[in-house]
């Protein structure tokens, strides 16, 4: 019964804070500046025969862990 008035309180402080837009934009920006990437050198990681959507998907591990775990 209490549960619903902590989070709506809790929902309240976070509205004037920056905290609840990076939650989503966060991982997008990592997910596009991947795929950008991957865009721009397209070329490379196809010479290695291996399946691009792995490659990508091993490839957007990375700048998840620079940018995002230090957060």
């Amino acid at each position: 019964m209490m549960l619903p008035r902590v989070i709506r309180a809790e929902l309240l402080k976070l509205r004037r804070t920056l905290s609840l837009r990076m939650v989503p934009a966060a991982p997008l920006v990592v997910l596009l500046l991947s795929f950008l990437i991957f865009h721009q050198r397209a070329t490379y990681f196809a010479k290695g025969g291996k399946p691009l959507w792995e490659t990508l998907q091993r490839n957007a591990f990375v700048p998840w862990v620079a940018l995002m775990m230090p957060l």
